[in-house]
Parts: C-alpha cells; structure tokens; sequence
C-alpha cells in the first residue's frame, strides 16, 4: 500500500499529540501542516507560533497559513492530499475544497457526537457534570460537527477532572486512536449519519460566564463550573466593589450547614472560609482579591469583611466543623 498523503489542518494545542503520532507512523506522508500564522503575544507582544506549528517543524514538515478560504483553496488545490485531517481550527470549509481530498476531509470533535457540537465540547461536559466523554471522527460538510461519523472513542470523566486534565486526556486519546481510525475508514469506506434529533450545541465562552451567584446556584453546579473553567475565563464572585477570583475550592459536607441562609460566608474555627449555597457547602480553600497575590480564604475573610453582606463568625462552634 502506497503511503497516504495526509494534510494536516489544527491551531489549538489540541492536535499536536495527533501530529506527533502521524509523524511517526510510516503509513501516512504528511505533506503539508496548515496552521494559524504567527500571533504576538505577552507585554512586548512577540510574534509567537502555534504549538502546531513548532512541532511541525521540529518534524522537518511544511507549513502554511492561509490567510482566507481562496488562499486555503490555493494550498488544498495544489497539495490535492489524499486526506485532510482537521482538528480545531475554526473554520467551515465550503464545498469546493471538502471536495479535493481523494477521501475527503476528516474531523476530529472532543465529544460523543451529536451531543455537544460547537467550540465549547469539553468544557460543557464538565459543566454538566459528565462521568464520561470521547472524541468523534467526522467527514466534514457544510454544517458545523453534523457530518456522518466514521468513529467514536470513550474516555471517562473523573470527579475532580478540570479542564487542563481532560483536555489532555481527549487529546492523547485522539492520538492514539487517529492512525487506525484513518487507516480502517480508508480501507472501508464507512460512516453513519448522524441523528440531528439528538444533537445539542455548546456556545463559545464569554469571560462573563465565570461569574457564580453562592444564592442562586448549588455547591455541585459551582465546583463544576470552577472545573470546567480553570484555564479560562476562571470562576469570580462580586462582592460589594469588586470581582473575586476562585482560585482553589472543594464542596464540604452539606448536612453541616444545612441550617444557614445561602450566600453566607462562614469563619470556622478561624482556619476555613465557607459559603453556603442554594443546595451544599463549599470550602473557599483560595482566592485572589483584583492586584493582588492569591491569598487563603480565611486571610481573605479577615481582611475584607466589609465587602462581604452576609458572613458569620463560627469560632465557637466546632459542631459546625465538617
């Protein structure tokens, strides 16, 4: 068999194991690695490369960075790979150049398909409180993650799993799967559509989605989006000036504060800062005032009472501990 010319299309940290793994697998000939150009980046905003890219590179592969959809046309147009394998890069391909691979183009999704289409899988799963994920495979079309899938792996969702843990997780996954996963699709042929009936999307995250209420959400839908959101944009609660940023948190025996208000924030034994919840406990193990270092909670208690409404002094009250 004739090595497989493969064209290889990502920008997120996501497809560099997936690159990785291709490279080094003889069955395939990558013949070109199309990337997002060169972003700056820092406060002297150095020109800086995608991951992508430097790890092309180190492979001694081509790279490229269109700038449109005609000049992504131009590359596909001349290269005329046999197969385009695509992961996160953000673009829907009009049909003119779906249709120049010999096998068209591949897809790589971080969910089960058709659950959770659109940019956000992964962090959806976390807010949602998944025990399990995986990646699809996907011959792309017009419409954004509803081509007939070719593959679906399953990876489980630990409980404490952020963001970063997952990701990891689903992107070595992919690139354990992705070799067999083309190699058998190539060999056969087959795919199934998918049942648009079931499908549900997730939206692109906004920094303002970090925002908790302790009064109007449970302890459980909050530890989860402190999860889902540990990269970006964080968690943050408001206070009466400013914006708090969660830095470290845990869920607390709920039984223990079954009795107090929600949105209360509790000084116990002078050691752990609690708040109270719709439904539970948590424990505000960090946080980080705005300029400032990231402090303990109870430090934070002591030293901004007065920008908290509704907080509780339970030295005394050891039966309170958890």
């Amino acid at each position: 068999m004739n090595k497989i010319k493969l064209l290889f299309v990502a920008t997120g940290d996501y497809g560099v194991p997936i690159l990785e793994k291709l490279s080094e697998d003889t069955n395939f000939e990558i013949i070109g690695v199309i990337t997002a150009t060169d972003k700056p980046q820092g406060r002297k905003l150095v020109l800086t490369p995608t991951q992508v890219k430097v790890t092309a590179l180190r492979f001694g592969l081509k790279v490229l960075s269109p700038k449109d959809k005609n000049e992504l046309f131009e590359v596909f147009d001349e290269l005329k790979p046999d197969i385009a394998l695509v992961v996160a890069y953000g673009m829907i391909f009009p049909e003119k150049i779906l249709n120049i691979p010999k096998y068209r183009c591949v897809n790589i999704h971080g969910s089960i398909l058709p659950k959770y289409r659109g940019a956000s899988p992964i962090h959806q799963a976390i807010l949602n409180g998944d025990t399990e994920t995986g990646n699809t495979w996907t011959l792309m079309d017009r419409k954004m993650d509803a081509g007939p899938i070719i593959s679906t792996s399953h990876v489980a969702i630990e409980p404490d799993d952020r963001f970063q843990e997952l990701y990891t997780k689903l992107a070595q996954n992919a690139a354990d799967l992705t070799p067999s996963v083309i190699l058998n699709y190539i060999k056969t042929g087959q795919s199934s559509p998918q049942n648009d009936k079931e499908a549900t999307k997730c939206s692109t995250i906004d920094k303002t989605d970090g925002l908790v209420d302790f009064k109007k959400q449970t302890a459980r839908d909050i530890y989860n989006k402190f999860r889902a959101y540990s990269m970006w944009p964080n968690v943050y609660f408001k206070t009466k000036n400013m914006n708090i940023k969660i830095t470290q948190l845990s869920i607390v025996d709920q039984l223990s504060y079954s009795n107090v208000a929600s949105g209360n924030f509790i000084n116990l034994n002078n050691k752990k800062l609690i708040i109270t919840t719709l439904d539970g406990a948590l424990e505000l193990i960090e946080v980080q005032p705005p300029s400032k270092k990231p402090m303990s909670g109870i430090s934070f208690l002591n030293g901004y009472k007065d920008e908290l409404e509704n907080w509780n002094n339970f030295t005394d009250h050891t039966i309170m501990a958890s």
